[in-house]
Order: C-alpha cells, then structure tokens, then sequence
C-alpha cells in the first residue's frame, strides 16, 4: 500500500480526519510515523488512534473491517496541546491476538514527547 492510500483507509473524513500525512512506515507494517496539526489535547488523542488503525487496516486481521479503539490505557500528556501545533506520531503494534490490538502510539513536538498511550483495538465485520 502506498501512502496516500494508507490515509484514505481512514473511515473519517474532513472534518473528523486529524492525521496529515504519512512520513515513514516500517517494511514489517508493524511501525509508522505521521503528522498531525490537532486543536486540543482531546483531539490529539484521537490522531493517535487514527495513525494506530492506519497501521492495523495493513494487518491480514484487520483488512476490511471497522477497526474501532476499544480502551485506553497508560494515557500521559506531559505538554499542553497550543495552536498553531505540528506533531509527529509514532505507533507500533505490541500484539495482535484474534480480533484484538495493542498499539503503542507516542506524540513529539520537537522531539520531545508531548502525549503517549497504549491503544487498544477492535476490528468488526460492522457496526
């Protein structure tokens, strides 16, 4: 998958769509890195889960399915969230089980991390 098609295997659409854009993805499909320009520290948590379903909608388990965020653990924001903002964000998959995920998604501004989570993920046939 090329990455203008990775972002349009998102489900929202402007104006609920807050990553950017892809930099880097890992050739195991298990690491990406994408900006985003969020308004609040809310919706900088939602980018998050959003590159997080990006790098599980490459998944065999996950293709074609609704890949929901299904709980949140471990959430830290160690900045406020100001406008005019760009971050970057790292996700990787800690584990895959059945029809479940784990990602660990980091938030940078200058290098220096702003938020992180663990990110826990559903794929359904539908909602």
């Amino acid at each position: 998958i090329i990455i203008k098609e990775m972002i349009s295997s998102l489900r929202q659409t402007h104006p609920f769509r807050f990553v950017d854009s892809i930099l880097t993805k890992n050739e195991t499909s298990k690491k990406i890195i994408a900006m985003s320009s969020p308004v609040t520290g809310t919706i900088l948590l939602e980018a998050m889960g959003q590159v997080g379903s990006i790098i599980l909608s490459e998944q065999e388990r996950f293709m074609n399915k609704f890949i929901l965020i299904s709980s949140l653990r471990n959430v830290k924001f160690t900045r406020s969230v100001n406008i005019p903002e760009i971050f970057k964000i790292n996700a990787e998959i800690l584990s895959i089980k059945q029809n479940h995920a784990i990602v660990k998604c980091v938030a940078l501004k200058n290098d220096e991390v702003c938020a992180e989570a663990e990110m826990w993920f559903v794929g359904t046939n539908g909602i």
